[in-house]
């Protein structure tokens, strides 16, 4: 193959492998990528006869990487050893991985900051270190700080709550367009084999399979967007309502000091509340919205078994929207009470 035709290559799998690449360029990356890999083959027809799935699913040997290898977050991709459509997703699945974990990290070194006496943004607090202070003045100003990283905490909570809502709002769309792309290859690729009369029930069948947009969705993305959730449900909340079924965990602090952890696990003020119901129901339509989509990129029913499997179809999404619609009532209950 040329030398322009394989740096174009390398070109749209940086862009596939980009978190700051749009949907949009990411969907035409992948329609260009394939059309690319297309003409390749069909260029060097011995070459692709020879190594047809040579690297797919394999780990590259030590010491060598394989053109087209990306690592996020210590999680190991190489964009060749998969359509590009299914890279593609990989790659934006463990950026979102990566991100809620990094979200989650950035609330708890936060807190810790101004429980330390810094600023949310690390700059120091001054109050009660100057010595020629009378000792009135040092009391009332150990108060005023007192008062003051406790409020800070709760405003604290209320911007990650805020900042995982976004997080769920601009990626649950952009996986999903993805996922649809990978399913939509999938049946191109399952039509093809059929028309061919090639062996649909292959090793490398079975391979895609295991790897479809489905299973993605219900093996990381479901428990990312509930650990995302309960992060966003513990800064809202901090602890669940008398009574009620479902219990709020911390996703952070617990090792913390018990005056720190009695302030992240209890209830924000009423203002503050509010606010975060209305983040909350947001948060429960977004999830709503990614979990009826899930049925755009169910995996390919045969005909034979297609009514058994509809019936015991399950979103891998559902669950976690049964818990945001059981916290946004347990929350709109509080603001009531307020």
């Amino acid at each position: 193959a040329s030398e322009s035709a394989q740096e174009a290559r390398s070109d749209l799998e940086l862009i596939l492998a980009d978190e700051t690449s749009s949907a949009a360029s990411l969907l035409d990356a992948i329609r260009d990528l394939s059309e690319l890999i297309s003409l390749l083959e069909g260029e060097d027809t011995e070459d692709a006869a020879n190594k047809p799935k040579s690297g797919d699913g394999k780990t590259p040997r030590a010491g060598s990487t394989k053109p087209g290898t990306f690592s996020i977050d210590r999680h190991i991709i190489c964009v060749r050893d998969y359509p590009p459509a299914m890279a593609c997703l990989l790659l934006q699945i463990s950026h979102f991985r990566s991100l809620v974990e990094k979200h989650i990290s950035a609330t708890e070194a936060t807190v810790d900051r101004i429980f330390r006496g810094e600023g949310a943004d690390g700059s120091s607090n001054p109050s009660g270190q100057n010595s020629d202070q009378s000792s009135s003045e040092h009391s009332s100003s150990q108060r005023s700080r007192d008062k003051r990283w406790k409020i800070d905490v709760l405003d604290t909570r209320v911007d990650a709550t805020s900042k995982a809502v976004n997080l769920a709002k601009n990626w649950l769309p952009r996986l999903l367009q993805i996922g649809l792309a990978s399913e939509e290859a999938e049946k191109r690729r399952i039509a093809r084999k059929s028309r061919s009369g090639s062996n649909t029930g292959s090793e490398s069948d079975k391979e895609f399979t295991s790897r479809s947009a489905f299973e993605l969705f219900k093996t990381i993305v479901g428990p990312v967007l509930m650990r995302l959730h309960e992060h966003a449900a513990f800064c809202a909340l901090g602890v669940s309502n008398q009574g009620s079924s479902y219990k709020i965990g911390a996703t952070f602090g617990r090792s913390s000091a018990e005056r720190l952890r009695a302030i992240l696990q209890s209830p924000l003020p009423p203002t503050q509340t509010a606010k975060c119901a209305l983040e909350l129901a947001v948060l429960a339509e977004a999830i709503q919205e990614a979990n009826d989509a899930m049925l755009s990129i169910r995996p390919v029913i045969n005909d034979k078994d297609s009514e058994s499997k509809k019936k015991s179809y399950h979103s891998p999404l559902e669950k976690c929207y049964k818990v945001a619609s059981d916290v946004v009532v347990m929350i709109e209950r509080r603001v009531c009470i307020y």
